[in-house]
């Protein structure tokens, strides 16, 4: 309920069905999530429709975010999941856990750092 309320009037009710699919959310029944399931949820919590004569949140698709950042897709999913980076003022922080996180994905493959000199 979380994804539709962030996104309930940013998204058609058929694109946010196909995105909570694509994020394994799953409705209490178990079920596939479609384009009524969502309207029914989105009404009943209150939530305006999509309209597109608004102005949208600019989005970047998971693929784009990868290459932009020069990680993975997975990597890219698993942030996404996690929502440690969703607020607007995070930006300093994933800047210095990207930098951490990179420095360490980096140096795995290093055999020139201490404990790996006998090589």
């Amino acid at each position: 309920m979380e994804v539709i309320r962030k996104l309930g009037g940013q998204l058609p009710d058929r694109e946010l069905a196909v995105t909570m699919n694509r994020m394994r959310c799953k409705p209490a029944d178990g079920n596939a999530w479609t384009t009524v399931r969502v309207r029914e949820l989105r009404e009943r919590l209150g939530i305006s429709s999509f309209d597109p004569t608004l102005p949208r949140a600019e989005t970047i698709s998971a693929d784009a975010a990868a290459i932009r950042l020069g990680i993975c897709v997975g990597s890219v999913h698993k942030l996404i999941l996690a929502e440690v980076y969703a607020c607007a003022d995070s930006k300093e922080k994933f800047v210095k856990d990207f930098v951490a996180a990179w420095s360490k994905v980096i140096n795995l493959d290093r055999f020139d750092l201490a404990g790996s000199a006998s090589v």
